[in-house]
């Protein structure tokens, strides 16, 4: 009857969480939550003596803690091109904007054409050791030239670089950002597809750009929005919700844990880091390179790092400019329930570090998650190399004894290259990958081609030393553009394939092996039992577990 602030709510919380009895509830009212700053949870903010401290949606309310600004007083700025402005804030930035709940799309010059495959030069460019040389009409004419963002794909990444100086037939960009995109096995300077965020780009509806040394914001509507009845958010903080543990000064985790996320939005984040001269020169699904060894993953709207026991049961994670939800540095046991993940500029669910894999004490390693029932669609909006769901990195020694059991995943792989439905990376023993049904895997046209041994996408992928992995049950239908059921990267070993259904046995994986059957698998002790191949009639046993596949009974709701 007598309602506080959430951050007041967390301080009442600090007062009463010393000896719990029971759980503690804190209960949220319908409406959006406009937070100023991220809401930040600490040991102190833990539940004890084995309760949680549950932050719940009050039965029928749909609670939103929005991280956004809400753009209005709309003004006609260009009649003839039916472009409007509007101001922001001093200092505002951002690198997304939404109208009406859909993402619009920083205004852009498309070069060429992104198609899956080797990264390709548009406009007759050529690279250099600064950018590109290349000549674009009225190129020299354009404003803010700093605030602009240069565009490659290339198989399973996608390079972002901040322009340095603009002037006749040529481009530099920004370092470090063009050194590090120019390092590894790719280069930036083999591709360059499109140019994005100036004004002068601003040619289609839909399309916005912000001027940040004028603080205003520009638009062009799509066909029948009204911008003086639109809802229009730019996302505005980097972070809604972080939590942090720490070590003792013996080396011991004091972990923020046992508090629990039901019924919740987390909407409108961005993530700025792009903007600056770091940019964003990829390594693999969603993280970038920054001079460690390792890289830097992309951030989670919603963090927690050295936490214990923390859930998000029947959220919503949307309209987000980095990662979703992620769990990093040590944290342990984590339940990810019932939620959805939608529209989100990278992967949906992080978990993990770049490096795990030289962590040898249990006790800070991340283990032990229960991700179960999710429905993830439209990730990798902004970064398209972003994985809906990972993350690991250099074949870490305890990625172990995994399951990954009854998931319906499809359509995937539809912009880039090179990877599949669940794709692993070294590692797995006893690692098991059961009834899952994976179909409308690839791009659907045009088929990227690097070669006649390996059409670019598989259901299921085993790379860079995959080894004991058991893959059974599972169900596998349409690989687009002659895309393989599995694909096993020379020096996989170990790995067993059984009892699985394919439309077509078109499987990679031995020296040599351009297209043909899975008994070849057999080399380096894979070995590939029981397949059945039913063309476009499964049998009964694949049919069920296409039926039982993805959200069980209990979250068919979630969906809506």
């Amino acid at each position: 009857m007598a309602p506080c602030s959430l951050t007041s709510a967390q301080v009442k919380v600090g007062q009463l969480n010393q000896a719990m009895s029971r759980d503690l509830v804190v209960e949220l009212a319908d409406g959006v939550y406009q937070l100023s700053a991220p809401i930040q949870f600490a040991a102190a903010d833990s539940g004890t003596n084995g309760y949680k401290v549950r932050y719940v949606a009050v039965a029928g309310a749909q609670p939103v803690l929005s991280g956004g600004l809400t753009v209005r007083n709309w003004t006609l700025y260009d009649s003839q091109r039916n472009i409007y402005q509007a101001a922001v804030p001093a200092g505002f930035g951002t690198r997304q904007l939404y109208v009406n709940g859909v993402r619009a799309q920083r205004a852009r010059m498309t070069l060429l054409a992104s198609t899956p495959g080797d990264a390709t030069l548009g406009a007759g460019a050529s690279g250099n050791a600064q950018g590109y040389q290349v000549t674009i009409s009225g190129m020299t004419e354009w404003t803010n030239v700093q605030d602009i963002e240069a565009v490659m794909t290339d198989w399973w990444f996608e390079d972002r670089c901040p322009v340095d100086s603009i002037s006749q037939g040529e481009i530099v960009l920004q370092n470090p950002c063009w050194t590090y995109a120019n390092t590894g096995p790719r280069h930036m300077q083999e591709g360059f597809n499109w140019l994005e965020n100036a004004y002068e780009f601003l040619t289609q509806p839909g399309q916005w750009y912000l001027n940040r040394s004028s603080n205003v914001i520009y638009y062009m509507p799509r066909p029948g929005e009204e911008l003086a009845r639109a809802q229009v958010v730019a996302a505005s903080l980097e972070q809604l919700v972080s939590g942090s543990g720490l070590l003792d000064a013996s080396g011991n985790p004091q972990f923020v844990q046992n508090i629990s996320f039901e019924g919740l939005a987390f909407a409108y984040a961005t993530w700025l880091n792009p903007n600056t001269s770091a940019g964003f020169p990829e390594l693999q699904s969603g993280v970038y390179q920054d001079g460690s060894i390792y890289g830097h993953r992309t951030p989670g709207a919603v963090s927690f790092s050295r936490a214990r026991n923390i859930a998000f049961i029947r959220d919503r994670f949307v309209h987000l400019g980095a990662a979703g939800l992620n769990f990093d540095t040590g944290s342990q046991g984590a339940l990810i329930e019932g939620n959805v993940f939608d529209d989100i500029s990278g992967g949906a669910i992080t978990i993990g570090d770049p490096g795990d894999n030289l962590e040898t004490d249990v006790a800070l390693q991340s283990i032990n998650h229960t991700i179960t029932n999710n429905y993830t669609t439209n990730t990798g909006m902004e970064y398209a190399g972003s994985s809906a769901m990972g993350w690991g990195w250099g074949a870490p020694s305890y990625a172990a004894n995994n399951l990954v059991t009854d998931n319906y995943i499809h359509d995937v792989m539809l912009n880039l290259y090179d990877g599949g439905g669940v794709y692993t990376l070294g590692s797995g023993a006893g690692t098991t990958l059961v009834e899952n049904y994976l179909e409308d895997i690839g791009t659907p046209a045009p088929c990227g081609t690097s070669g006649s041994e390996y059409a670019g996408y598989s259901a299921i992928y085993h790379d860079e030393g995959g080894t004991l992995y058991s893959d059974s049950g599972n169900v596998v239908s349409n690989m687009r553009c002659t895309g393989y059921w599995v694909f096993l990267q020379q020096g996989d070993t170990d790995i067993a394939l059984v009892n699985n259904d394919v439309d077509e046995d078109w499987v990679i994986g031995c020296p040599g092996l351009t297209a043909g059957t899975s008994s070849c698998l057999d080399a380096n002790g894979n070995s590939v039992t029981g397949l059945t191949i039913f063309g476009s009639s499964p049998g009964a046993g694949a049919l069920a577990i296409m039926a039982s596949a993805g959200l069980t009974t209990q979250y068919q709701d979630i969906k809506d």
